[in-house]
């Protein structure tokens, strides 16, 4: 280490315009003030970090998996001598290895999602085992990610640390719309679009001003979805707007009645806190990390995952009832600034891994 240096952290994450970026963002400027913290990105991002000990580096590659970046990472680490590496999603294999053949102390990776979500080869589960082994600490975002780690990649429970994930609290209010129910996400099968779609046209059938609005989706995904809401006879009752910024999605959840997260699985679910940051309940099915964030009757409700006339039950429960949406609205608020409001979070992590540098 350079004499007067401080101790070294490394991060590594994409630096842009999402609630990741903001999180690992967070946590560089929390760490900077007792640490020298390096970002590596494999954005070039003009954002600018008001510490003269944040330094914010660009792999040589779009994606940080040749051996020019490993040649990288390799200077870097001689040059800073970092006491811990924490990365998430692509850089991980490259942390993770880097870190290990130049003796880094702690190596830290994150698992953020559930590994049936994406296509994968035996050899690619293979890889990541091996990966994982290399690993000091694992930090999963819900206790569902941290059973996925366990039960694909035998990685041992004491290995793995559970931080939620935790967005800012964006303070939005706006004249809510009674008649609005909301998806925003993607529109990927598992996401359950057509079972919200199926529960909806039950709802519209007894609801008369009932309309759907579903944000996210590209637009040939969106035709599909257009094509199955005109065989349902929903016609101009569910709209696709297509993906949004994030301040534009905040803004239509808190208009909405309520929001639906119908996905068939999910790691974490980064909806929900989001729609409890605008003080808007949610439906959700009872799975995976939705199930670990929302209280049943308390400040949303919970179905079985792909029962489109549970689902469609739910919604009718909370168009009945005016007075009971605002109290879940209120408790989901508390729940958020309880245990998803990110400096909170943040700050918890920080102080754990300032513990971690110095033992």
């Amino acid at each position: 280490m350079t004499k007067g240096m401080k101790q070294c952290v490394f991060l590594a994450y994409s630096v842009g315009d999402s609630s990741v970026s903001d999180f690992f963002s967070q946590l560089a400027l929390q760490l900077s003030e007792n640490h020298t913290v390096v970002i590596f990105s494999d954005k070039i991002n003009h954002l600018s970090f008001e510490s003269a000990q944040v330094h914010l580096l660009h792999w040589p590659s779009p994606r940080p998996t040749k051996f020019r970046d490993f040649l990288f990472l390799r200077k870097q680490i001689k040059k800073f001598k970092p006491q811990l590496m924490l990365s998430t999603f692509g850089a991980n294999n490259m942390f993770l290895l880097g870190g290990y053949l130049c003796r880094v102390r702690h190596r830290i990776v994150t698992h953020r999602t559930i590994s049936s979500h994406f296509k994968s080869t035996a050899f690619k589960l293979f890889r990541k085992k091996k990966m994982f082994k290399l690993a000091t600490q694992i930090i999963s975002n819900s206790s569902a990610t941290k059973e996925d780690l366990i039960r694909t990649f035998g990685v041992s429970p004491g290995k793995v640390k559970v931080v939620y994930n935790a967005v800012y609290n964006p303070e939005i209010q706006e004249t809510g719309d009674a008649n609005l129910v909301l998806y925003a996400g993607r529109l990927s099968k598992n996401k359950g679009i057509d079972v919200l779609l199926s529960a909806f046209r039950i709802v519209a059938e007894k609801k008369p001003f009932a309309k759907l609005k579903v944000l996210g989706g590209t637009a040939a995904l969106v035709e599909n979805y257009n094509n199955q809401v005109e065989e349902l006879g929903l016609g101009s009752r569910v709209t696709f707007e297509g993906s949004q910024p994030g301040r534009t999605v905040l803004r239509e959840f808190a208009k909405a009645r309520f929001v639906v997260v119908p996905s068939l699985s999910e790691g974490f679910g980064f909806v929900v806190i989001e729609a409890f940051s605008v003080k808007t309940p949610v439906i959700g099915s009872n799975t995976g990390g939705i199930k670990e964030i929302i209280r049943n009757e308390k400040d949303g409700l919970l179905f079985p995952p792909g029962d489109h006339n549970a689902l469609a039950s739910a919604m009718l429960e909370l168009y009945d009832d005016e007075a009971r949406v605002a109290v879940m609205g209120e408790n989901a608020y508390q729940r958020f600034l309880n245990t998803f409001e990110l400096d909170r979070v943040v700050e918890q992590l920080c102080s754990y891994l300032s513990t971690e540098i110095t033992n």
